[in-house]
């Protein structure tokens, strides 16, 4: 299933997010489809569902903050989404959002946006074969700086990230680790956009 808006719709709607985060804008005038994470904060790890009456969308995101060199969270978030047609999910899908994104006082001094799995393979997600966008800021006039990225990933691919016992990373030009409580959270989001189990519920269906 592809994602509910094109590309370049989703970076506006993002975009348009970012907006009401760096510069305070009115939310009633930005509020749309990619908005979820910012109008309904989260802890870590939760998965959150919004549907947006206006456009006739549900929008299904979990927000993760990965820890940093020092070993307390870095100042960024990933945020995994997908927007459908709807009210509910009702066919899995085959591709998401990973959207990395820096807090307000984090200066991105590149988009990168690289995970290494088990110390060893590793997933450039500003290269693959799927798109990615550069996000940038809409508060200034001209030479906007870039503050976040986003990649709609395939699902296989991120199911090899999730099945890792260690995910590390560049992201935003930052090192950071995901705990194995987050590469869990990816687990059990991955299960629910594709309407499937995760491997703890398979594991409690199946115990004794």
């Amino acid at each position: 299933m592809r994602s509910a808006i094109d590309r370049s719709s989703r970076a506006g709607a993002i975009a348009t997010a970012l907006l009401v985060i760096t510069a305070g804008s009115g939310a009633a005038h930005a509020q749309r489809p990619g908005m979820g994470w910012v109008l309904k904060p989260s802890p870590d790890g939760t998965i959150q569902t919004l549907y947006w009456d206006l456009f006739k969308q549900t929008e299904i995101w979990m927000r993760l903050e990965p820890h940093g060199a020092s070993g307390g969270p870095a100042p960024l978030y990933v945020i995994l989404s997908t927007i459908v047609d709807g009210q509910k999910l009702r066919k899995p899908v085959d591709s998401f959002d990973w959207q990395a994104q820096g807090n307000p006082r984090l200066i991105v001094s590149r988009t990168s946006f690289v995970l290494t799995l088990d110390r060893r393979d590793v997933i450039d997600l500003a290269t693959g074969a799927w798109p990615f966008t550069a996000l940038a800021s809409n508060n200034c006039d001209l030479n906007c700086p870039e503050i976040g990225a986003v990649a709609h990933l395939p699902v296989a691919v991120a199911r090899r990230i999730a099945a890792a016992r260690r995910v590390d990373g560049d992201v935003l030009g930052l090192p950071v680790t995901f705990t194995p409580d987050q590469i869990a959270a990816i687990n059990r989001y991955i299960a629910r956009v594709t309407l499937s189990e995760d491997d703890d519920s398979r594991r409690s269906r199946n115990a004794p």
